[in-house]
This record gives structure tokens, sequence and C-alpha cells, in this order.
């Protein structure tokens, strides 16, 4: 935000105090207008960010979990599909030795 309010001042001749009020009361009004999920990239820009770095973070944070819980998932599917085979192959097994297996 600094950067923006030495450009302010340098330009209207205010003080940063007063700057510094003007760029939070326009932040305050850009996130009555926009949806929730772009207020962090409002404030990303104030501080001096480009406009999608902290979607970005964001999406990069959830591909990272969405990873995470696809490999839980394939570990845990691999564990109960050997339970599973286990069960078969025990019923199939009882079934032949006791003559019953048809």
């Amino acid at each position: 935000m600094e950067a923006l309010i030495h450009k302010i001042v340098g330009s209207t001749g205010i003080t940063g105090e007063q700057a510094k009020k003007a760029i939070e009361a326009v932040s305050e009004e850009l996130k009555t207008k926009f949806p929730t999920f772009l207020h962090s990239e409002i404030d990303n820009v104030i501080d001096g960010g480009k406009f999608g770095n902290s979607y970005r973070e964001k999406a990069d944070h959830l591909r990272d979990k969405i990873e995470e819980v696809a490999k839980e998932a394939g570990s845990r599917a691999e564990t109960v599909f050997g339970e599973i085979r286990e069960k078969l192959n025990e019923l199939f097994s009882s079934n032949k030795n006791t003559g019953n297996g048809k």
C-alpha cells in the first residue's frame, strides 16, 4: 500500500494519512461491488501485487490438497480391494476343500 500512498500524495498533494484513508475507503467500496472471492485480489493489488496472484496461490494450494486426497483415496481403495480379494480367495478355497465348489 505504501507505493500507492506515495503515488497519491505525489499526484494530489494530500497527506500520507489522508491518502491511506482514501485508499481504504475505495477498497471497502470495491469490496461491496465485487464477489467475496475477489476481496483478497483487491487487497493484493492495493498492496502492490498483480491481479490474480493470490487467486493462483489459492488454486495451487487447492490443487495440492486434491492430489493429496486422491492419493489417499487410491491407497484406501487398494486396501479394500486387497481385502475383498483375500475374502473371495478364502471363500473359493473353502468351497474346493469341502467339495461344495460347483
